[in-house]
């Protein structure tokens, strides 16, 4: 009989051969998936990273803008409101680095005390009570074309500059209808500012500590006109001074014009 041992070794080496074959193969794909997620993985970090940073950037871009205009625009006290709301929601601001896009769009907020995660923007992040709140709208978009990997994603944030608008407003028209109210209650000798400026001293006191109670500084000036009575034309300033901006220090100033109408009263002769 002949014994044929060397065929079953061949036969035993080929079935080794082929498992180890498939356990290569097997670990070899394995390596290859989680090469593959790894890839994935820094795509989305890269993605979600680079947001962060051009969310932050375009940020502090539009508050810059903000301050801005609150440093050099004239405001009236009637119509400041309404200026900062149409300006805010005209601010818009793109930036794009490699393959992301950001969008960073704003409008004003006026809200209570909130936080926000927006940490790239401090001082500024999250709103603050009585600050002019801006909530930012931020979108974005971006692709790793070879790892498949794309970005597109909406968030919202607030943030917050140091003006106390509605305040400086609140006290100037309150300012101006006390300082109107007394100085109509007043009879001065004579329609002249040697009479009418202790008067209307006097009547500048409660507005000015009312600013001051707000943090806020008041100034006031005035002409008289002595045509057909005795009318006396003033200007209320309220002034916000030394806030912090992303651009530095800034100051806002608004100011509202009125007028009083006196009754002047003539001595008797002695």
């Amino acid at each position: 009989m002949v014994k044929r041992s060397g065929i079953g070794a061949s036969a035993v080496t080929a079935v080794i051969f082929s498992a180890l074959l498939i356990s290569n193969l097997t670990v070899f794909m394995a390596a290859q998936n989680r090469q593959n997620l790894y890839i994935k993985a820094e795509a989305e970090d890269s993605l979600s990273n680079g947001l962060l940073v051009l969310a932050g950037v375009g940020s502090i871009g539009l508050l810059g803008r903000a301050q801005d205009f609150f440093s050099t625009t004239a405001f009236n006290c009637a119509t400041a409101i309404e200026s900062t709301a149409n300006l805010l929601s005209s601010l818009i601001d793109i930036e794009r680095k490699d393959k992301l896009t950001v969008v960073t769009s704003a409008s004003w907020s006026p809200s209570v005390s909130a936080y926000d995660n927006m940490s790239m923007v401090k001082p500024f992040d999250g709103s603050v009570a009585g600050d002019v709140d801006i909530l930012l709208k931020v979108s974005a978009s971006g692709a790793y074309s070879p790892s498949g990997v794309s970005l597109e994603r909406t968030e919202s944030h607030l943030v917050h500059l140091p003006v106390r608008l509605e305040a400086a407003t609140s006290v100037c028209t309150t300012g101006v209808e006390m300082l109107k109210s007394s100085l109509e209650g007043s009879s001065p000798s004579n329609c002249t500012a040697y009479a009418i400026g202790p008067i209307l001293s006097r009547a500048s006191a409660g507005p000015s500590a009312l600013a001051a109670s707000a943090g806020l500084g008041f100034g006031i000036s005035f002409t008289i006109d002595q045509s057909g009575g005795c009318t006396v034309y003033f200007d209320v300033y309220i002034s916000q001074d030394r806030i912090e901006g992303p651009h530095g220090t800034f100051s806002v100033r608004m100011e509202a014009a009125a007028f009083a109408y006196l009754r002047q009263v003539v001595p008797l002769p002695a």
